[in-house]
């Protein structure tokens, strides 16, 4: 049985990295498709599911509120705060703010 538990998590883990590669490249031609967010969804209804979990990228390259796709300067505006070390990527869509850490928290 753990050999079939371990063969349909990898395919979850595939398919939920194309429906994500999808749904960006998608937001980089056009901003009013719905298609992206229907992959996101799509991605993490997979993920929770097969209770797979997505790698930090994956899970940092949109919004958990309205899974709109983060394209900077597209989907998004970005901001660094260099002292406190993340930027806050805010939705343009529904103006949630995420912040993302590039240094270690002390």
């Amino acid at each position: 049985m753990a050999r079939d538990e371990k063969l349909v998590s990898a395919i979850a883990r595939e398919r939920i990295g194309r429906l994500l590669s999808m749904a960006y490249k998608r937001t980089e031609k056009d901003t009013g498709d719905p298609l992206p967010g229907r992959y996101v969804r799509l991605a993490r209804e997979m993920s929770s599911h097969y209770k797979v979990s997505m790698e930090k990228k994956e899970k940092e390259a949109f919004c958990k509120k309205c899974n709109t796709v983060f394209v900077p300067g597209k989907t998004c505006s970005v901001r660094v705060l260099g002292k406190a070390g993340y930027s806050v990527y805010r939705c343009n869509k529904c103006g949630t703010e995420r912040k993302l850490y590039y240094k270690s928290i002390k």
